[in-house]
């Protein structure tokens, strides 16, 4: 970028600028009626009058630009005072003045420029009257020449307003300024006069005060003949003119300020004729009356170009979608006009033998009156097609696909039909074999979601009984006092709870594709359970700041349909809304639809969250996917929510589809039908099941606590055991007969289970929250289901995964034997477990052991303390064993720390490469015995930093 240098009068003319006081005043309609016409004229975005003082350039005038001024260093009217004639710079960027410029580099973004400089009567060149664009382009010499008389045109405004100031001292100078304005308004009437466009002026009413000469050449009638009707009955047809009254009433009522108005209308001219116009209206203010300038352009020409590029790019595209294999083109008799090599072979023909024959000389006549009737229907539909034929090639059969279209001339008329022959018999082969293979794979997957669903059962109750009776033997064993069976009984129930919870989600999702999840239809209102999930469901609104709206739409009614998949889907979509969205708005609403005379109701969950993007919605609905890994590390979750929630809502007859911005929130709506169809529906079974062994004998003054449940063996676990801990225990296996049990016992506390037929946990919560009589009473949710966070919330008690871990044991890892000065092992795994293995090990071998539970912890442990080894696993959440080795060595405490890699992992050659510069050596988990880990692990680290520390001889026996 150049600056421009200063004018060699430069204080002479600031002494000039001062005199016309028109620095920082306000806006004044003379000016901007100039300014808005210039932009016209020259068919620019951007138009401004500007002043330059000493450091900024200010502007008096601005159309198209919100800035009120900038500096004058940066202004492209400090190099169009320099010169008494208009600047023009067609591309700002190729121009060395200003290709650095920030005004061109970034907002406004200026790429064209002209300006002509407003010179006073002494030759001070004040600022400029500009038009900008962010476009290349150049101004033809009618608007350049327009420019230079709008420019005298500002200053004379300029001089009669200086001159208003000191008309009480200069009578004489004042008659001087009237004689320049008619001047310049003579100029001004010349300008209109010359213009091609029609400037039209009409008052109020929409009457013609002014017609141009322009108009007059345009619609071809005499000035006198239009002067004073109405506008619109003039210049358009009668059958148009209700097309467009109200459009240009509106116009007309509009504001002063509202800037100009454009349409484009259907124009008729004297003889009747009609032509595109293009109408801009600009709202003209004056004192005692309201005009409007309407400026209108014949589009005509205009349009006929843009027809004919339309023409151009679609025989474009035909010839483009038709590249050969094989192509011909026939004229309107279907006689071959042109054919490339590829098809004339296929006949054992060179194309030039086929120029000028018909399909009646090459094929027989059958298949000859089926390709011009093909041929006449494209050119009279003037549509292409696609056909697909079997033809003998060779001797032998092929499959060929065959896409005709009509060509068509500029003028319109159909020349004849180009086609393009593709054989695609393999093709068709391999689509048959993927169908097949695909069918396969159904039926396999069929196969294995019907053996989960049928198994779900036989690895539930085993699980359940290991985790209940592990729990059990471990009381036995601390009564026993013996502590040591503890942690390997732990280590037991916490593994079998962790197998636990991923066997139920995929046997749950496993049973609905393999069609096992029963249904249980009936009749219930909409508002009431609409009500009930609302009720259910707030703490969880409000555990994030959020506030929840229920829209129940009038004549909603009842709807026939399983009430808990329902309930279920409504919980999932709000409790995921919640979880997104903090301190935000969460809407419900639910309506009735009629649809090709078939009921439906729409369920609607509205957030203010964080949304989503396009592709992350695309995979949003996938198992064991969420929106992206960020959001698994940062909210959590199995990905299976929203999936289970598509397909209750399929099963149910509808489905879920969802509407979402990033940063604005998200909409799912679920569309059911109001009566449930062919259901399925399974028996509810009712009444307690008998426990399967007998249960410590309790006094009947002892608390009473109720276990409502459907699992028999869960029932069992949780009477004996709490038989034994002193209570009363009763027992429910449905949430109908819990709350009736409830309602007669009055329990000290309830256990109760979140998944049960008909009426299920939540359910129950909700009812026993809102009965007065039975809202204190402590209620313990037990779920398969990791909803701790939706339990607490939901006003329960307490919250244990189920089988119940009767004991909540505060697990802190003991350090022995700190380190010597080269430091400390850090182990980095999410498995508790392993890190625990290898941490007994290394202590017993003499070392200091550090843990991390994951990458971005690891990281934090090698800032605090510099380790001499890091044992690290692959997979982890929040920041996996790739990310912390590429993070560890751009640290200055890690760049040479050993890294040794313990993984479940199959490595790819990818991950290898990945690690083969960072990491010392790869161990894979269970391919080798801990002795035989340990020893590689002393190899290494004596490599890098010599002999072990001397092992430890007075360890405690009981290191867990």
């Amino acid at each position: 970028m150049k600056p421009a240098p200063l004018p060699p009068n430069e204080a002479e003319r600031l002494q000039a600028l001062r005199r016309y006081e028109a620095l920082d005043t306000p806006p004044e309609e003379s000016l901007d009626d100039l300014t808005r016409l210039a932009a016209h004229t020259c068919k620019t975005p951007i138009a401004l009058i500007t002043l330059l003082d000493e450091g900024r350039q200010w502007f008096k005038s601005r159309v198209g630009l919100e800035a009120e001024e900038t500096p004058r260093d940066v202004a492209f009217c400090s190099h169009a005072i320099l010169r008494s004639e208009v600047m023009e710079v067609p591309d700002a960027r190729a121009d060395a003045r200003f290709a650095g410029n920030p005004l061109v580099a970034s907002d406004p973004h200026i790429r064209f420029y002209a300006g002509a400089p407003l010179i006073t009567e002494e030759g001070y060149a004040l600022g400029t009257l500009c038009v900008l664009d962010r476009e290349p382009r150049k101004l033809d010499s009618e608007q350049q020449a327009a420019l230079r008389t709008l420019s005298r045109q500002v200053m004379t405004q300029l001089e009669l307003a200086r001159s208003r100031r000191s008309q009480a001292k200069t009578q004489p100078e004042h008659a001087q300024v009237e004689q320049s304005l008619r001047e310049h308004e003579a100029l001004a009437r010349a300008i209109l006069d010359a213009t091609r466009d029609c400037i039209i002026t009409i008052d109020h009413e929409g009457r013609i005060a002014e017609f141009n000469p322009g108009a007059v050449r345009t619609f071809g009638y005499p000035r006198a003949a239009v002067v004073g009707r109405k506008w619109l009955e003039a210049l358009v047809s009668p059958d148009l003119q209700e097309r467009y009254r109200a459009e240009f009433s509106r116009f007309l009522a509009a504001d002063s300020d509202g800037g100009p108005r454009e349409i484009e209308i259907t124009a008729a001219r004297a003889d009747g004729s009609e032509f595109p116009a293009e109408v801009s209206f600009t709202p003209i203010p004056l004192v005692g009356a309201r005009m409007h300038a309407v400026f209108l352009r014949d589009v005509t020409e205009r349009r006929r170009a843009e027809e004919a590029l339309r023409a151009s790019e679609e025989r474009n595209r035909t010839l483009l979608a038709s590249i050969p294999q094989r192509v011909f083109f026939k004229d309107q008799n279907s006689v071959f006009v042109s054919v490339n090599a590829s098809f004339a072979g296929d006949l054992g023909m060179q194309p030039e033998d086929l120029i000028g024959k018909s399909d009646y000389d090459l094929f027989p006549i059958e298949a000859a009156d089926k390709y011009r009737a093909d041929d006449l229907r494209i050119m009279i539909t003037r549509e292409p097609e696609t056909l697909e034929e079997t033809n003998q090639v060779g001797g032998h059969e092929r499959i060929v696909e065959v896409v005709k279209a009509p060509v068509i001339a500029d003028d319109g008329h159909v020349l004849g039909v180009l086609g393009l022959f593709t054989d695609i018999t393999e093709r068709k082969r391999a689509q048959k074999a993927i169908a097949e293979a695909r069918d396969q794979a159904l039926e396999a997957n069929r196969a294995k979601s019907a053996f989960l669903a049928n198994m779900s059962h036989e690895l539930r109750t085993p699980l359940n009984a290991i985790i209940g009776y592990s729990e059990m033997l471990q009381e036995e064993a601390e009564d026993l006092g013996q502590d040591a069976w503890l942690p390997d009984l732990e280590k037991i129930n916490g593994a079998g709870k962790h197998l636990l919870a991923l066997i139920n989600d995929i046997l749950d999702l496993s049973k609905i594709e393999a069609g096992k999840m029963d249904l249980y239809p009936e009749t219930f209102e909409l508002a009431s359970m609409a009500a009930d999930v609302a009720t259910t469901i707030q703490p969880l609104v409000a555990r994030n700041g959020n506030t929840l709206q229920v829209s129940i739409a009038e004549g909603a009614g009842s709807m026939w349909s399983d009430l808990t998949k329902v309930r279920q889907v409504l919980f999932n979509l709000l409790s995921n809304a919640c979880k997104f969205t903090q301190t935000g708005v969460i809407e419900l609403s639910v309506a009735r639809e009629q649809e090709h005379g078939s009921e439906w109701v729409r369920f609607r969950v509205s957030d203010t969250g964080i949304g989503m993007t396009a592709a992350q919605m695309n995979r949003l609905f996938q198992e064991f996917t969420q929106a992206d890994e960020s959001t698994t590390r940062q909210y959590g979750g199995t990905g299976l929510g929203l999936a289970i929630t598509r397909r209750f809502s399929q099963m149910l007859g509808g489905d879920v589809s969802v509407d979402s911005e990033l940063g604005q929130g998200s909409t799912f709506t679920v569309r059911l039908p109001a009566r449930l169809q062919a259901t399925g529906a399974a028996e509810r079974s009712a009444g307690p099941t008998p426990a399967e062994g007998p249960a410590p004998a309790v006094s009947h003054a002892a608390p009473t606590l109720l276990v409502i449940d459907d699992d028999p063996t869960a029932c069992d676990l949780l009477t004996r055991f709490l038989s034994k801990e002193g209570f009363r225990v009763e027992r429910a296996s449905s949430g109908e007969e819990g709350i009736a049990r409830a309602r007669e016992l009055r329990p000290s506390a309830i256990t109760l289970d979140v998944m049960m037929p008909g009426m299920d946990g939540w359910a129950v919560l909700t009812t026993l929250k809102n009965d007065p009589d039975l809202c204190d009473i402590p209620v313990v949710m037990l779920t398969m289901m990791d909803d701790k966070s939706m339990g607490f919330a939901l006003g329960a008690a307490d919250y244990m995964t189920k089988p119940v871990d009767r004991e909540r044991l505060l697990s802190t890892l003991t350090r022995y034997r700190p380190g010597d000065a080269r430091g400390p092992v850090l182990v980095i795994d999410d498995d508790a477990a392993t890190r625990e293995m290898i941490r007994r090990a290394l202590q017993a071998a003499g070392w200091e052991v550090q843990e991390a539970e994951n990458g971005r912890v690891g990281l934090e442990r090698v800032a605090a303390a510099r380790p001499q080894l890091v044992l690290l696993d692959l997979s982890m959440p929040e920041m996996d064993g790739f990310d912390f080795v590429a993070a560890l060595r751009e640290t200055e405490n890690g760049a040479h720390i050993p890294v040794i890699v313990l993984t479940a992992m199959d490595l790819d050659e990818d991950a290898r490469l990945r690690l083969s510069s960072d990491v010392q050596k790869i161990l894979y988990k269970g391919a080798r015995t801990l002795e035989q880990t340990l020893a590689e692990v002393r190899d290494l680290v004596t490599a890098s930093v010599g002999p072990l520390p001397a092992p430890a001889r007075d360890l405690p026996a009981d290191v867990s």
